[in-house]
């Protein structure tokens, strides 16, 4: 897959396949996103993006969120407000992040001491536990999501590679090229195909 995000909420994500047209190609901005199934000739547009992917594989989680996620940010612009250390070598620290309309959201981030370093290791946000493998960099190497929902059982892994940061997106890149010919779906019908629920 590949990903593009420009905060404050705009995404991209193409599910790449062995050959041929992409599994799905999901873009959007503001709150409003298109999902394209070139496959199946068909699309949804002008949805919740994260309607769109909690159909699409089951984490509703907007753009803002998955980035945070991914980057080991946890929520968007992230504060600190408590902290505690634990024995073995482990700390987690609580911390909040106020979204435009006042959702307020809170996590808490566990830490591990590798030598004079800490090391992202794992973190706890609303309906969801997080594990994290740590990169030589800045970003984790591989990020698992896991549902702690009773109704909505998902685990998924994103393994990041070919990490780019501060860079000049197009904003075409934001959009989906709609092709001729494809069949409007909603959302709903998405969710009951849930074409990657299996893998």
């Amino acid at each position: 897959m590949i990903a593009g995000f420009e905060r404050p909420s705009s995404i991209r994500l193409q599910g790449l396949a062995p050959f041929g047209a992409p599994i799905f190609v999901l873009a959007g901005r503001g709150g409003s996103a298109t999902l394209l199934l070139p496959r199946d000739e068909r699309i949804i547009r002008n949805a919740a993006p994260d309607a769109i992917l909690g159909a699409l594989t089951g984490v509703a989680l907007d753009p803002a969120d998955l980035l945070a996620i991914f980057t080991g940010c946890v929520v968007p612009a992230p504060r600190a407000t408590a902290g505690r250390l634990h024995s073995g070598g482990l700390a987690s620290i609580d911390v909040e992040s106020t979204e435009q309309g006042g959702q307020r959201r809170t996590a808490t981030v566990y830490l591990r001491r590798a030598g004079s370093q800490w090391q992202l290791q794992a973190a706890k946000r609303d309906r969801w536990q997080i594990e994290y493998t740590p990169g030589t960099g800045s970003f984790p190497q591989a990020v698992r999501l896991i549902s702690t929902s009773a109704d909505v059982r998902v685990g998924i892994t994103a393994a990041l590679s070919q990490v780019e940061t501060n860079q000049s997106l197009d904003p075409d890149a934001f959009v989906v090229e709609e092709p001729k010919n494809v069949t409007p779906m909603t959302v709903d019908e998405l969710r009951q195909a849930g074409p990657l629920r299996d893998k």
